[in-house]
């Protein structure tokens, strides 16, 4: 129920609605502000329109129509658009419609549906459009949604520096926005922290807000508690993540929120179980925000990519490559978003740089864009880098140039002709820390500049231009610029880098995923030792060097005797660590071999260049280990055996299949022998 206090308000504000269509703004405002008890404001509306109605208030018929919109956006939006659109054509019949407040409402309302239609170009035309109304009419209320739906696709392109800072800007104007929407600015701005991975900003706004979230009875804060399990999990820390995961299961219900506050929850529901390595469970929920990907606002290509991380994790790899796919094709749709963003930012600061003319800043963008539909196609690491020493001098003038590809486990970064420069650099260091271009317009030879540059100074350098090339936050690259000439870049030439740059990132990120799936799909997930396909592969490729070099080959099939008695007795935990042991075991001696679980409990050794005697040797070293090993797990001693089946060939005329059919052969001979044996 409504408190008591709240619903008389509504009343009083209702008589005088039957006197006076002024009184609509605050009737109007007091809905958003308590927008989050939502089928209690149902009767509100309809008692609003009604009024309305019945007085032919002109204004405040199209402004109820335009309220209706945020009871329904997050359960059909169809029925959402269709009353905001109504509304939109109903206030542009009204003379000076562009100076009410109401058609930034409508504004306002469009953002949000493009954004969750996942058109964010339309998104930001809307912005566009409506931002300059709410400057000059001193909305300051609009202006700052308007920032933080900005913000919000800012984040789904991974720029959350840019984001951050426009929703920093909303936060200052409490008194100004409402308690509403300071907590909405306050919820956002913890997203846009956490997917920054600003762990230590994310807890201090926490800390700052809390006392004031507690005493708020606009909404059911326990969803804030989802920030601390996310806080936990990016630092590692899974005793924590644990404690505030059980915290957010008791406090969250599913059955009082709407649904994107519950899109919202699903997602940490399934990065807390992948984080934990629980991909059932991971699986489960990542298919619950899949279906209710309509009611989330950004994440999109972070959930696909993710998706497909836990597809590699389960060993699904065509699965993965799938999801992995899909987040291209939709890096491919966000290029749309990303030429419309620049292209007006651009002609932004042509207005502001009259020395160069407009055809040939618009030459350049055209050249970018070229650029960008093909780097984020489907290129291989060469086929980008081909591509960016061909594009990089047609649009930018310089005397030096290098593409520096950034390292982050080795901290170091390396030039495209593998020349390596450490991030103890200080110019490096800083685009490492700072994520943000960097000019020097008069450098002198043997001042503090020159230093900082260290070995990427030449002599006679005058102007520098580094622009650091990011995805979602992450530092890729750095493109650096040289010139003999003082105040050489300009800042449209830092602006039209950035737009080339993140070009770049959406390529180099594309080929960075489909270069870890392709390794990952070589790969066994339990043991680490290559799969089936890829010893197939990779066992071809040595069965033709063998053949060219006239060299011998050997194959063992192993398998573990038993194996379906031990996960009985044991458990299928403790079987795994069975497999992983053998592998480990049979790592000793594959020299220059390739490893592979062949399926199940199977495992082939295939080596070249080795004799009979070598192979036999090789193969009771194996056996002997797995006989003589008793694995401590727990509270239990596991003891196994394995039986070994051999094939060798001195002239090789077999396929690579056929050797493998006579090893299995003679491992059922083995088997047959009494097990824990070897067969020749």
């Amino acid at each position: 129920m409504m408190r008591e206090e709240l619903q008389r308000t509504f009343n009083e504000y209702f008589e005088q609605f039957e006197k006076t269509e002024e009184v609509n703004t605050k009737l109007k405002r007091l809905v958003l502000e308590n927008i989050g008890l939502q089928d209690e404001l149902f009767p509100i509306l309809e008692q609003f329109q009604a009024i309305a109605k019945k007085q032919n208030y002109t204004y405040s018929i199209a402004l109820g129509y335009a309220m209706w919109f945020y009871l329904y956006y997050t359960r059909d939006l169809d029925k959402a658009i269709a009353y905001n659109e109504k509304a939109r054509e109903l206030f542009m019949q009204i003379p000076g419609y562009e100076n009410m407040e109401g058609i930034l409402t409508v504004a306002n309302n469009a953002v949000l549906v493009e954004i969750l239609k996942e058109n964010y170009g339309g998104a930001y035309m809307e912005i566009l459009k409506a931002m300059p109304m709410a400057e000059k009419n001193g909305r300051i209320t609009y202006y700052s949604a308007f920032l933080n739906n900005g913000a919000i696709i800012l984040a789904e392109f991974g720029l959350y520096k840019k984001a951050i800072q426009q929703v920093e800007e909303t936060l200052q104007k409490h008194d100004i926005i409402g308690d509403s929407n300071y907590i909405v600015t306050i919820f956002l701005l913890m997203n846009l922290c956490i997917s920054a991975k600003e762990v230590k900003k994310a807890k201090e706004i926490l800390k700052e807000y809390a006392s004031y979230l507690q005493q708020t009875e606009l909404f059911n804060l326990q969803i804030f508690n989802k920030f601390s399990v996310e806080i936990a999990m990016l630092e590692e820390n899974r005793e924590e993540a644990k404690r505030c995961f059980e915290v957010l299961q008791k406090t969250y219900s599913f059955e009082d929120n709407d649904l994107l506050d519950n899109a919202e929850v699903y997602l940490v529901y399934a990065r807390y179980y992948l984080f934990m390595e629980d991909f059932e469970k991971a699986e489960i929920y990542y298919q619950i925000v899949y279906d209710n990907f309509n009611n989330l606002l950004g994440n999109k290509l972070r959930i696909r990519e993710e998706m497909s991380f836990l597809k590699a994790k389960q060993g699904q790899y065509k699965e993965a490559y799938k999801h992995l796919n899909e987040a291209r094709i939709r890096s491919h749709q966000y290029v749309r978003f990303i030429d419309d963003m620049y292209r007006h930012e651009l002609e932004d600061v042509w207005q502001k740089n009259r020395m160069l003319s407009y055809e040939v800043l618009y030459q350049r963008l055209l050249d970018i864009t070229s650029f960008g539909k093909i780097v984020t196609s489907s290129l291989t690491r060469n086929q980008l880098i081909d591509v960016i020493k061909e594009r990089l001098p047609q649009i930018f003038k310089f005397d030096i140039c290098r593409l520096l590809l950034y390292d982050e486990q080795k901290t170091e970064f390396k030039s495209l002709d593998n020349t390596i420069f450490s991030s103890q650099n200080s110019l490096l260091q800083k685009c490492v820390d700072e994520r943000q271009s960097i000019t020097y317009s008069n450098i002198l030879e043997g001042d503090s500049t020159c230093i900082d540059l260290g070995e990427l100074y030449q002599k006679n350098l005058r102007s520098v231009l580094l622009q650091p090339i990011t995805y979602q936050n992450n530092l890729l690259a750095v493109i650096y610029f040289g010139s003999f000439q003082i105040n050489f870049f300009s800042q449209t030439d830092q602006s039209l880098l950035q737009v080339f740059a993140d070009y770049v990132a959406i390529a180099l990120q594309n080929i960075y995923r489909f270069e870890e799936a392709l390794v990952k799909a070589s790969f066994d997930y339990l043991t680490g030792t290559y799969n089936r396909s890829a010893l197939m592969q990779q066992g071809e490729s040595m069965l033709l060097k063998a053949k060219e070099n006239h060299q011998s080959i050997g194959a063992l099939m192993i398998d573990i005797d038993d194996f379906k008695v031990i996960n009985d007795t044991y458990g299928h935990i403790q079987g795994d660590e069975v497999i992983r042991k053998v592998t480990q075991i049979m790592d000793k001696y594959k020299q220059h071999g390739i490893i592979a679980r062949f399926g199940g409990e199977e495992f082939i050794l295939l080596i070249n260049d080795i004799t009979i005697e070598q192979l036999y040797q090789i193969a009771e070293q194996i056996r002997y280990e797995c006989e003589s090993c008793l694995l401590h797990i727990g509270d239990k001693d596991i003891h196994f055996t394995i039986s070994i089946g051999c094939c060798f060939r001195e002239n090789i005329f077999e396929s690579l299949k056929d050797i493998f059919e006579e090893a299995d052969q003679r491992l059922y001979i083995a088997k047959r022998n009494g097990k824990n044996y070897v067969q020749m």
